[in-house]
């Protein structure tokens, strides 16, 4: 079991080398510049555009957990809503934060906040869990991922229980993540079958995975076809997660016959988010194209037929 398990952490350490790298932040300072030209200096960046409007009610208790240290955690989520009054079921998304595991990286994170304010500014509800993560993510790795797919679980429970009362369409739900949360999504549907068994859970339309997968002697259960239909993002110079794994995932989906699409952000890296513009289309096309109106809800209906891109 041992051996398993470590050659699980090297295996991974292949796949997303820079995981376990050290920070900025840690490396010893440099020493002086040495006398010479001075370079001309760059040119400013262009002013980040703000993030749209949007309702967001933050900080929502789901659930209390042990973490790795024995301490009792809360978890919280973030819900994302339209400016405009909502009362029917919208799409939801359910969108979860990367950071390889570590701690420092929460619900928050800065292109998490970006996405869900986009398309709840555009008509859906998104929700933004945070998950236990650890220090040392690599001694038992399947041990970090099993703890935040447990966690995951606990976040999909309570979209059953509260899908009234934040107008959540539980008949069209999407789930993602970047990179550790495109992992941790991607292992959830391994096991979702199982899960299933023993848990009220809701099905999902599709998968939105951004630059986040591995190998997948490295999951938690195999693929299977009874994966939703997937949209996977990734920039092809990443140097995190190479793009090349999540073309073998995709190539390995398509064979099981499961529908799936995959969008390369040319010359982009690991959370190439200045491709905004082309990461929000191609998230919200596949919302769109798989998204299955309750027909008997004419109120439902109409409220998606006003939004613009739903008709793409």
């Amino acid at each position: 079991m041992k051996l398993k398990l470590l050659l699980l952490a090297a295996a991974f350490g292949l796949a997303c080398p820079t995981f376990s790298q050290t920070s900025d932040s840690q490396r010893a300072p440099r020493g002086p510049r040495a006398e010479g030209p001075q370079r001309a200096p760059r040119a400013p960046r262009a002013p980040q555009e703000p993030d749209a409007a949007c309702n967001v009610v933050s900080d929502i208790e789901f659930a209390k957990v042990v973490n790795v240290k024995g301490e009792t955690e809360t978890l919280k989520l973030d819900v994302y809503s339209p400016l405009e009054k909502v009362s029917t079921p919208r799409p939801t998304v359910v969108l979860i934060h990367g950071g390889g595991f570590h701690p420092g990286n929460d619900k928050t994170q800065r292109y998490i906040v970006t996405l869900c304010r986009e398309l709840a500014s555009k008509g859906c509800i998104c929700i933004s869990p945070d998950y236990r993560v650890r220090a040392n993510t690599r001694y038992p790795f399947e041990g970090t991922i099993q703890d935040a797919v447990d966690d995951g679980v606990q976040v999909l429970e309570w979209v059953v229980e509260h899908a009234a009362e934040y107008h959540i369409d539980l008949n069209n739900l999407y789930i993602g993540g970047g990179s550790a949360g495109g992992v941790l999504s991607l292992n959830l549907l391994t096991v979702y079958p199982e899960l299933c068994k023993t848990h009220k859970l809701p099905e999902f339309r599709a998968f939105l995975c951004l630059w986040g997968t591995m190998v997948e002697e490295n999951l938690l259960a195999p693929l299977h076809a009874d994966f939703p239909p997937c949209c996977f993002i990734h920039g092809t110079e990443d140097r995190t997660i190479a793009y090349s794994v999540s073309v073998g995932i995709e190539k390995r989906l398509r064979e099981l016959n499961v529908d799936t699409e995959i969008h390369p952000v040319e010359g982009g890296g690991h959370t190439p988010m200045r491709a905004k513009k082309e990461i929000v289309n191609w998230m919200e096309k596949m919302i769109a194209r798989t998204y299955v109106p309750n027909t008997e809800d004419k109120a439902a209906c109409q409220e998606m037929k006003d939004l613009f891109w739903m008709q793409k």
